[in-house]
């Protein structure tokens, strides 16, 4: 939908066609071709015969909540949908603004909207980027995902609430990959891209695990259950399919890799109180503590967190964007050849790299 004020362009069509072409391809390979998109969309603008600012809660709806007018603005996004639109079959509505767009801040997520559609009255979800998406020149696609696996039932926003190696925990990170725990929750990991082994069963393992970035059948991830409810869980990073443009939010510096450890607890919950506050967008802490639930609710009470290199990150502090303290203290949980993680009394060494990353798994002497 485009603006008085803000025109559309004419490159509409090619655009969100390889948007669109980008989602069904982002699903059909992290769902092991579980999911297929069924995406109605045109590829003309819709005419408001509003400026941008009407849409934006701030300019438009200073004295009312943000709930009450996010339902406003999302009323109006659906008034506009065009008749090929049937709300009967739809529930979820994304709209596409100008790239020139930069009036609209409302990050709008509108969830379960009590709307009033040409089809009679249904309860959808509208979404409607803010004009910092634009700014970055983040994809639309990436964005889309993100909101999207809410829906599927993916919490996100953990591990590492900020950090550039997870679609859920920053959709214009350098990584565009689903976490291997969110695809092993929703079942779309194969059991064989998967090695647990219980923590009574550790015996110095090494075990090969492929980059989540890269698209192939190699195992991903590694898996240690250390409670009923609690796991650890290892991922490998670096470029690939997967990864952002150079021009779409964070980079890596040349030939990066790093291998990621975090700790899961599907008891707690997703407090998401403070992320938005100035210099704590992060759970994992912006210095070299990592922020963690102590049970007093002295701290935000996440189902995962990154456990940072034992001894300090040896490999160099390297720039992944300057928006998101999360960006900047990634590297404090990034690890390189020689680095280990310890955790609940299992250590994971990080013994070499090449086409795939080497862990050894033991028991912490």
């Amino acid at each position: 939908m485009d603006f008085t004020d803000y025109p559309g362009e004419t490159t509409l069509k090619t655009d969100l066609t390889a948007t669109v072409d980008k989602l069904k391809r982002w699903f059909a390979y992290f769902s092991g071709g579980k999911v297929n998109l069924d995406v109605t969309y045109q590829t003309t603008w819709v005419h408001s015969d509003k400026k941008a600012d009407y849409f934006d809660d701030q300019a438009s709806y200073k004295n009312l909540d943000w709930w009450s007018a996010a339902n406003k603005i999302g009323q109006s996004y659906v008034d506009l949908a065009p008749e090929g639109y049937d709300f009967n079959k739809i529930g979820g509505l994304f709209v596409y603004h100008p790239k020139a767009q930069r009036t609209i801040h409302t990050d709008l997520v509108d969830i379960n909207l009590a709307a009033q559609t040409k089809q009679g009255n249904h309860v959808i979800d509208v979404h409607a980027a803010p004009a910092v998406l634009l700014e970055r020149g983040q994809e639309y696609a990436s964005w889309v995902a993100h909101e999207m696996m809410h829906h599927v039932g993916i919490a996100g926003h953990a591990p590492g609430e900020g950090f550039p190696f997870n679609i859920m925990t920053d959709q214009n990170g350098w990584s565009q990959a689903l976490s291997a725990w969110d695809q092993f929750l929703l079942g779309w990991l194969p059991s064989n891209q998967v090695y647990c082994v219980d923590k009574a069963r550790i015996s110095d393992q090494t075990v090969e695990i492929s980059p989540m970035e890269r698209e192939d059948n190699g195992t991903k991830t590694i898996i240690v259950p250390i409670g009923p409810h609690q796991a650890l869980v290892v991922d490998s990073h670096r470029a690939g399919t997967w990864t952002a443009g150079a021009n779409a939010g964070a980079h890596a510096y040349s030939g990066f890799y790093g291998v990621t450890v975090y700790r899961i607890d599907t008891t707690k919950a997703n407090d998401r109180s403070n992320e938005s506050n100035s210099g704590s967008s992060t759970q994992n802490g912006t210095n070299d503590t990592p922020q963690t639930d102590d049970g007093n609710n002295t701290h935000w009470s996440k189902f995962a967190y990154y456990m940072p290199v034992d001894g300090g990150a040896s490999n160099p502090q390297y720039d992944w964007g300057n928006y998101s303290p999360g960006q900047k203290v990634a590297y404090k949980y990034t690890g390189v050849v020689g680095d280990s993680f310890t955790s609940d009394g299992v250590k994971f060494t990080f013994l070499k790299t090449g086409d795939q990353d080497t862990i050894k798994i033991s028991l912490q002497k």
